[in-house]
């Protein structure tokens, strides 16, 4: 299912690419995109040491999926300034 999606963002993206549709930032995504950039990092770090500590592999693979919480906030705000 997952893939499916990513198909059918991949094809939406590409259409607005070409037809030169510009985004349309609304103030409460960029405010849930900075509060994520500012809480997701502190949660990383406290999830990565306690599955460390309690040698937790899938706490270990949530602190991964949450670093990538964070680089997909930066890439969200970056885009949104290069725009």
């Amino acid at each position: 299912m997952f893939f499916v999606f990513g198909a059918y963002v991949l094809y939406e993206s590409a259409g607005n690419l070409l037809a030169g549709a510009r985004p349309d930032p609304s103030l409460i995504g960029i405010a849930v995109a900075v509060a994520s950039l500012l809480v997701m990092p502190v949660l990383f770090v406290m999830k990565e040491r306690t599955g460390r500590s309690i040698m937790s592999l899938s706490l270990l693979a949530d602190a991964r999926q949450t670093l990538a919480c964070v680089m997909l906030s930066l890439a969200l705000l970056l885009g949104l300034g290069l725009t």
